[in-house]
């Protein structure tokens, strides 16, 4: 008894996710499959892949089975759209396809983003720093944590020796945002953001002092005489 016609394929090694921009972890081998199930030893076709993510590197159209089997290199699959993607392999002559199940792609590092520019703030007073437009190299919205320091590594204290405060920035989904405090009077501040040497600057602004807190007097004697 020998298998019957190509039925269908049967692919293995496919990755339940992945990262954009990242090969997949294992071979992918395909076996050509009759009705029953049985592996059609003879099968000698030529397949094509596509996916449901249009900027995927794909294995090029392939012939080549060996007892009904054919292995592609893990390097050979790339995807790169973050959420859930497929990848089908064809046999158009034969009108035999196989899709696989859904791979949940991630994005990949982050690559660029938008650090917003406070405008001149009041020293003392809190004020949102925001992030926007957070990608990956594919244009995938990124979430991660942006640090926030100042431009040029200074620490910024106020004459009394207090400190800024400076918070990192959560980002979901390519935006976010966080409160920070500056406390010294001083024009051409610029704040940094940066993640994994992935960097961006404010316009430089102006920090106004705050609202009246003391006097300080000067030229006052220790002691007078009567």
């Amino acid at each position: 008894i020998v298998p019957g016609a190509l039925h269908h394929f049967i692919l293995s090694g496919l990755p339940t996710s992945s990262t954009a921009g990242i090969p997949f972890p294992n071979r992918v081998v395909v076996t050509a499959k009759d009705a029953y199930d049985n592996t059609v030893t003879t099968y000698s076709g030529t397949l094509s892949w596509s996916s449901t993510d249009s900027l995927a590197a794909l294995p090029a159209a392939a012939g080549g089975f060996v007892s009904g089997q054919k292995t592609f290199s893990e390097s050979e699959f790339v995807l790169k759209t973050a959420g859930a993607q497929t990848v089908t392999v064809t046999d158009g002559a034969a009108g035999v396809s196989q899709q696989s199940g859904p791979i949940a792609v991630s994005p990949g590092a982050l690559h660029s983003f938008t650090l917003s520019n406070p405008g001149t703030q009041v020293a003392g007073v809190g004020f949102e720093l925001s992030v926007s437009g957070a990608r990956d190299q594919y244009n995938n919205a990124w979430s991660g944590t942006i640090g926030v320091g100042f431009a040029d590594g200074g620490s910024h204290l106020a004459p009394n020796g207090s400190g800024p405060s400076l918070s990192s920035i959560t980002v979901t989904n390519g935006a976010g945002s966080a409160a920070q405090v500056l406390v010294k009077a001083e024009s051409g501040v610029v704040l940094r953001g940066s993640s994994g040497g992935v960097t961006d600057d404010t316009d430089a602004f102006t920090v106004v002092p705050g609202a009246l807190g003391s006097f300080g007097l000067t030229g006052v004697p220790a002691a007078v005489v009567a």
